[in-house]
C-alpha cells in the first residue's frame, strides 16, 4: 500500500460511510456505532486484521488519503488546547439533515467531537444545541458535553464539543434503570408549570394542523383524534420539562457506571416527563429489531411498568405527535407515507386511540 494512503473508507448498504486512520484504529473506531451483529463484529475485528488485503477486499474497504482544511485544523487544535491530534470521520446519515461528525483523539484518549455542515439549517441546529447544552449546564446537569466552539469557518458551520467517553465506555442497546434515572433527573431539574398552549407539544400540534391537507383522509382522522385526546387531557396547567429528543443507544454511553448523553440537536423544553424513554423503546423496535406495528405495541405495553407516575396512553400519544411533527418538518411537510417509521407511528397512534 502506498505510504500516502493513510485512511480507509468503510461503507454500509444504507449509504453511510466512515473514514478511519490506519494508525490508532481501535480508538478511532469508537466513532463507529453499529446496531447490528455484523457491524459490531467489524468494529471489534477490523482493527486486528485491517492490514490483510484479502480481508479489506471481502468487506469492500478502500484505501485513501485525507486531510482536514487548515482553518478547521487550527480551530480544533485551539479548542482542545493541543498541538496535534488524530481524527476519524462519519460522513452522516443520508437525508435532508446530513452532516459530518469528526472524532478528535490522540494515542491514548478521545478528546471530543466536531460536527460540520455547509447547510444553513444544520448551522441553526448547532446553535440550538449550544443553547440547549448551556441551559442544562445552568440547571446543574453534568453528564453532558460542554460546548467548545460554535461558529462558521469559511463555508461550513462548525460545532465542537467535549466528551467524557473513553475506549472503555459501553453502549447499552436495551432499556435499563440508568435510562429511567437520567430521564427523571432531567425532568426534575428542568420542570416548570405553564399552560398547555405555551408548550412545545402544543406548537407541534399547531404545525400538524397547518399541514393536514398533505395527509390522506385516514391519517388525518388518526392525527385529529390523537390531538383531540391530548387537548382534552391537558386542559389545565401542565408540569412539563426538557427532553433530549433523540434518546437512543447511539447517542448515549456509560462511563464509570454513569450514563452520558450527547447530540442534543432535537431537544425540547416543555414536554411530558419520560418521553425520551418512549423514543428509546420505539427506535430500538423499529431500527434495531425491525418489529411490526403489533410487535412494537406489545413491547411498549410490556415496559409500561418501568415508567413511573405518568399516564402511559397520553405519554405515548404525546411522543408520537411530537415525533410525527418533527419529521414532517424535516421533509417540509411532505413526509413519505411509504416510510416504514411513518406507517408504524400512525399504526401505534391508532392503537392507543382505541384504549
Amino acid at each position: 500500500m502506498p505510504a500516502n494512503l493513510n485512511y480507509y473508507i468503510i461503507c454500509n448498504r444504507d449509504g453511510k460511510a466512515w473514514l478511519m486512520p490506519l494508525k490508532n484504529m481501535r480508538i478511532a473506531m469508537e466513532l463507529y456505532q453499529p446496531s447490528g451483529l455484523k457491524g459490531k463484529l467489524l468494529k471489534r475485528g477490523f482493527p486486528l486484521v485491517h492490514r490483510i488485503g484479502l480481508v479489506r477486499k471481502l468487506i469492500h474497504v478502500e484505501s485513501t488519503s485525507y486531510m482536514l482544511p487548515e482553518g478547521l485544523r487550527n480551530v480544533i487544535a485551539q479548542s482542545f488546547k493541543v498541538s496535534s491530534f488524530n481524527f476519524s470521520i462519519f460522513f452522516g446519515s443520508p437525508g435532508p439533515r446530513q452532516k459530518m461528525t469528526i472524532q478528535i483523539f490522540n494515542k491514548d484518549a478521545i478528546l471530543g467531537y466536531v460536527k460540520l455542515s455547509d447547510n444553513k439549517d444544520i448551522g441553526l441546529l448547532f446553535q440550538k444545541e449550544t443553547e440547549a447544552l448551556n441551559f442544562l449546564k445552568d440547571k446543574n446537569i453534568t453528564n453532558i458535553p460542554s460546548v467548545l466552539y460554535c461558529n462558521k469557518i469559511a463555508n461550513d458551520w462548525v460545532f465542537i464539543q467535549s466528551t467524557s467517553k473513553t475506549i472503555h465506555s459501553k453502549t447499552l442497546d436495551y432499556l435499563s434503570s440508568k435510562h429511567i434515572q437520567f430521564a427523571r433527573h432531567l425532568f426534575e431539574h428542568t420542570k416548570k408549570t405553564l399552560s398547555f398552549e405555551q408548550t412545545d407539544l402544543y406548537s407541534n400540534m399547531l404545525y400538524l394542523k397547518s399541514i393536514m391537507d398533505s395527509f390522506d383522509p385516514e391519517v388525518c382522522k388518526i392525527l385529529t383524534k390523537s390531538m383531540n385526546t391530548l387537548e382534552n387531557y391537558y386542559k389545565r396547567d401542565v408540569v412539563f420539562g426538557f427532553i433530549h429528543g433523540d434518546f437512543t443507544p447511539w447517542n448515549l454511553y456509560i462511563e464509570k457506571n454513569k450514563l452520558y448523553a450527547f447530540d442534543f440537536e432535537y431537544a425540547g423544553y416543555s414536554y411530558p416527563p419520560y418521553m425520551d424513554i418512549i423514543h428509546f423503546i420505539v427506535q430500538i423496535c423499529i431500527l434495531v429489531e425491525n418489529q411490526s406495528i403489533e410487535e412494537t405495541y406489545k413491547t411498549l405495553k410490556s415496559k409500561e411498568h418501568l415508567i413511573p407516575d405518568v399516564d402511559k396512553k397520553h405519554l405515548v400519544l404525546a411522543y408520537l405527535i411530537r415525533t410525527f411533527s418533527h419529521y414532517s418538518r424535516l421533509f417540509n411537510g411532505k413526509f413519505n407515507p411509504q416510510d416504514r417509521s411513518y406507517r408504524i407511528w400512525i399504526g401505534l397512534m391508532n392503537k392507543y386511540n382505541q384504549l
